[in-house]
C-alpha cells in the first residue's frame, strides 16, 4: 500500500513537472494570427470582401487611415470600415500584435505576415480553391464566415487579389487551376454575389526574368472578361520609373501606402459604377415590358 502511494506521488510529481515545462514553453511557441469579422448591425446594400496575401494585408491596415469618426471611408459612398490590431488574443513570436478585428461592410481576408506557416498558407494556390462540391481553401472558408456573420448586408462583392507567388514560380502550370476555382466561386460558392479578379502585379521587379508571369492573368482575362479587373496601366501610371519603389528601396513587389489606398478605392468605385449600370439596365428592361410601354 505504501509503495502504491509513493508511486502515485511520484506520478503526480512527474505530471506536474511536465505541465510546468509545457506552460513555461508556451510564450516561445508561435501563436496563430487571429482575425475576427464582426457585424456593425447597420443595413448596407453592398458589402466588399478582398482576399489575398501581403497586398491585402497591407491594404487592411492602411484603409483604416482614411475613415471618419463613424468609420465611413473618405471618398466612397456607404463604405464603412473599422479595423483594430492588438495583442488581446494573439501576438507573434516577436511580441507584435497579431489579433485583427474588422467590421462594417468592407473586409480583408488573409492569414498574416509574421508567422512563416501562415504566409505559406495565403501564398499557395489552395487558399482560393473550390472544387464546387464542398471542398475549399482557407480563404474561401473565411469569405463564407464573413457573409454568415453579416446578414445585415444585402449583396456581396468578392474581390480576389491572390496569386503573387504562384505567378512567379509556376504561372502557366496553375492558370487553369485558378480558372476552375474561380468558376466554382461564381457557380457554387457565391452564386448570389458578384466576384471580381484583380490582375496580379507582374510589372514589378520581383518578376524580372519570369517569362510566363502573366499566364494566370491572361487565363483569367479570357475566362472572365466581365469580372477581370486589369490594374496594370493604373499601377504603371503611378510608377512610371517602374519598381523598385523609391519610397520602399528594399522592396521590389509592394507599393507605398498611398497606392494601396488609391487602388482599393478605385476598385470599389469601379464595382459601384458597375452595380449602378446593372440597376439602370434592369429598370429599363422593366419599363419596356410594362403595359404602358406597349
Amino acid at each position: 500500500m505504501g509503495n502504491k502511494k509513493r508511486w502515485g506521488a511520484v506520478h503526480r510529481h512527474v505530471i506536474s513537472c511536465v505541465m510546468c515545462c509545457v506552460l513555461a514553453m508556451l510564450p516561445l511557441l508561435p501563436a496563430k494570427a487571429v482575425t475576427l469579422y464582426e457585424s456593425d448591425w447597420t443595413c448596407h446594400e453592398e458589402g466588399y470582401i478582398f482576399v489575398g496575401e501581403s497586398h491585402v494585408y497591407i491594404s487592411a491596415a492602411v484603409m483604416n487611415s482614411i475613415t471618419d469618426a463613424e468609420g465611413y471611408v473618405d471618398g466612397l459612398e456607404d463604405v464603412r470600415y473599422f479595423y483594430q490590431n492588438d495583442k488581446s488574443i494573439s501576438e507573434d513570436q516577436y511580441g507584435n500584435p497579431n489579433t485583427m478585428y474588422m467590421k462594417g461592410n468592407l473586409f480583408f481576408v488573409y492569414e498574416g505576415l509574421n508567422i512563416p506557416s501562415e504566409r505559406t498558407t495565403q501564398l499557395d494556390k489552395s487558399y482560393i480553391y473550390s472544387d464546387g462540391k464542398g471542398a475549399m481553401g482557407r480563404g474561401v472558408q473565411k469569405i463564407h464566415e464573413i457573409m454568415e456573420s453579416n446578414l445585415n448586408i444585402s449583396h456581396w462583392n468578392i474581390i480576389s487579389y491572390q496569386g503573387a507567388l504562384e505567378a512567379r514560380i509556376r504561372s502557366s502550370k496553375v492558370s487553369q487551376y485558378y480558372v476552375d476555382s474561380y468558376r466554382n466561386w461564381i457557380e457554387y460558392e457565391f452564386p448570389d454575389a458578384d466576384c471580381y479578379f484583380l490582375s496580379i502585379s507582374t510589372m514589378t521587379g520581383w518578376y524580372d526574368g519570369v517569362k510566363d508571369a502573366d499566364a494566370i492573368n491572361n487565363a483569367l482575362k479570357n475566362a472572365f472578361p466581365e469580372q477581370y479587373l486589369d490594374y496594370t496601366d493604373f499601377l504603371n501610371a503611378r510608377y512610371p520609373q517602374g519598381m523598385v519603389d523609391p519610397t520602399l528601396r528594399t522592396d521590389n513587389i509592394h507599393w507605398n501606402n498611398e497606392t494601396y489606398i488609391a487602388q482599393i478605392t478605385d476598385v470599389i468605385k469601379t464595382i459601384q459604377a458597375n452595380n449602378d449600370r446593372n440597376v439602370e439596365t434592369v429598370g429599363q428592361t422593366a419599363n419596356s415590358l410594362s403595359p404602358e410601354a406597349s
